[in-house]
């Protein structure tokens, strides 16, 4: 395994502290997960559409890989590539060894930094960085963005799932110590970013195209008695139409009998299917709400 200077910082070392239940969690990823079987869609549909091409020896980067399980399901996926899996951790790096392990001789392995990629330009026809991007501030994105594009070949991708607020042009922020972990417990804080179509299509001003496809499982995630930072679901009937207004008000400023009109006049949901007539999933974390999406952008 290389090995390059890295920054060490609070993730860094809450990962650390947390080592045990990250374990965990990327044994149990080992199953797909719904995210990644909705990438592999995406990846799908551009092989059909002959944009990607299945058997191509693409170069792929899966960069903060973690403990590897989406590069240990993308090498069944594209059975001639070949892999670089970077983590700052080497903690996640040791575990990403194992996990990979039946691809041994088809993926290497990097502790380096985001922030400076250890890399020449033009290296990849593939990056993936998944979970990652929520927890950068904008200044620090741009920077990680830019060193991903150079790394990228001409037309080559990147893939990221990430926090995207695709619906209201407002990024959100939320710092958040998880109780339930040892690094809340030492008073480590972490924060998870959402940002909106406006903020990304500035930072990503430099790639030539980009889309955000919002994830929207199809199945239930159940809530369990943990009660730290654990994703669940929860069911709700989704408005397809929205009331017009002259002015920058919500709802709640519109008044009541805007509402009345628009629901065909008693405001019941259950009288007015055509209103309220498709269920959504809103994905809960601890109390925030998680608009996860995959960003796909082309160099």
């Amino acid at each position: 395994m290389k090995k390059y200077t890295i920054t060490h910082d609070d993730y860094l070392k809450a990962a650390q502290m947390d080592k045990k239940s990250a374990r965990a969690y990327f044994a149990k990823s080992i199953n797909k997960t719904e995210q990644q079987k909705a990438l592999e869609s995406l990846l799908a549909e551009s092989i059909d559409s002959g944009i990607l091409e299945k058997t191509k020896p693409y170069r792929i980067a899966d960069l903060a890989c973690g403990g590897g399980t989406l590069s240990y399901h993308l090498a069944s996926f594209f059975p001639n590539a070949t892999f670089c899996l970077m983590d700052y951790n080497d903690d996640a790096l040791e575990l990403a060894k194992e996990i990979t392990s039946p691809f041994k001789d088809r993926v290497e392995f990097v502790q380096g930094d985001l922030r400076s990629m250890p890399f020449a330009d033009s290296s990849f026809d593939l990056v993936f960085c998944w979970g990652v991007f929520l927890i950068f501030d904008e200044t620090f994105l741009s920077g990680v963005l830019d060193e991903v594009r150079r790394v990228l070949k001409p037309q080559g991708k990147l893939y990221a799932s990430s926090l995207f607020n695709t619906e209201f042009d407002v990024d959100l922020k939320c710092d958040f110590r998880d109780l339930t972990r040892d690094s809340g417990k030492a008073g480590i804080w972490g924060r998870y970013t959402t940002y909106s179509l406006p903020t990304m299509t500035n930072l990503l001003q430099h790639y030539s195209a980009f889309t955000i496809h919002p994830f929207n499982p199809t199945i239930d995630f159940p809530r369990t008695t943990h009660r730290g930072i654990a994703t669940y679901s929860v069911r709700i009937q989704e408005d397809r139409e929205k009331i017009v207004v002259d002015k920058d008000f919500g709802g709640a400023f519109v008044g009541a009998e805007s509402t009345k009109d628009s629901m065909g006049g008693g405001g019941n949901i259950d009288s007015a299917p055509s209103v309220y007539s498709s269920i959504a999933r809103l994905q809960i974390s601890a109390g925030m709400l998680m608009n996860w999406g995959i960003l796909e952008a082309t160099k």
